[in-house]
């Protein structure tokens, strides 16, 4: 007798969401979507999905990018503030 399949919903985020939950703009996440779009391997920043129209981020990536951030700048570690 073949089990049922389990499948799992993972949490996923639009860009205007992922920006409240970070405390950025939109345009910060957009382009946070299109380094990684060229970054090798485009596995990139926020690798995301895209439902029909909508563009949704997973919420393991989102938390991946905060652990980069060192503590107390919101930035990626490299990245320089104002510059």
């Amino acid at each position: 007798m073949n089990k049922p399949r389990a499948y799992t919903v993972e949490e996923h985020y639009s860009p205007m969401d992922a920006a409240r939950l970070l405390h950025v703009g939109r345009s910060t996440i957009y382009k946070l979507i299109q380094e990684g779009a060229r970054s090798e391997g485009a596995a990139g920043i926020f690798p995301v999905r895209r439902i029909g129209a909508a563009t949704r981020i997973p919420a393991t990536a989102l938390n991946r990018y905060l652990a980069t951030c060192p503590v107390g700048t919101g930035l990626p570690v490299g990245e320089v503030a104002g510059g």
